[in-house]
C-alpha cells in the first residue's frame, strides 16, 4: 500500500489527467458520477458503489492512463468501452479466500467456485502454505 502522501499525489495526478480530457472531477459520489477510479477497495465510496450503484463503472487507475495514451496518439475513435472492459475491477478483486473441508460430494461446488473466480479476475487464495493469487 502506498503512503498517504503518495496516494494524495496520485489522486491529484489522475484528476488532472481526467480534467485535461474534459471529464468533470467530483470529490463527492453524486448521482451523476459515471466512473469510480479505485486505488483501494477499502473505502466507503467503493463499498457504496458495489452495493447500490450498478450504473457506476468501477475501474483501476490504469484505465485513465490507457485512455489518455490513446487520446494523446490522436486516435479519432478511442474505444472507451473496450478500455473499460479491460480495466474494470474484477468482482473478487482484493479478496482473500480460503476453502477447506470439501469432499467428493462438494467437488462440483468447488469446481464451480474455481470457474467463477477465474472469470472474475484474480483473488488471493489460502493454499495452506500462505496466500497465492488465483486467476
Amino acid at each position: 500500500m502506498l503512503p498517504a502522501a503518495d496516494i494524495a499525489s496520485l489522486q491529484t495526478e489522475l484528476a488532472a489527467i481526467g480534467a485535461q480530457m474534459g471529464a468533470t472531477i467530483k470529490l463527492d459520489l453524486t448521482s451523476d458520477v459515471t466512473h469510480l477510479i479505485v486505488g483501494n477497495i477499502n473505502s466507503a465510496k467503493y463499498r457504496y458503489v458495489a452495493k447500490s450503484r450498478e450504473d457506476v463503472k468501477v475501474l483501476a487507475p490504469q484505465w485513465l492512463e490507457a485512455l489518455r495514451a490513446d487520446w494523446m496518439m490522436g486516435t479519432d475513435d478511442v474505444d472507451v468501452a473496450a478500455l473499460e472492459r479491460r480495466w474494470k475491477l474484477p468482482t473478487f478483486y482484493g479478496l482473500k479466500i480460503c476453502l477447506t473441508g470439501f469432499d467428493d460430494r462438494t467437488r462440483t461446488t468447488t469446481s464451480e467456485f474455481t470457474r467463477l473466480t477465474k472469470c472474475s479476475g484474480p483473488a488471493k487464495v489460502y493454499t495452506g502454505n500462505g496466500y497465492a493469487e488465483w486467476r
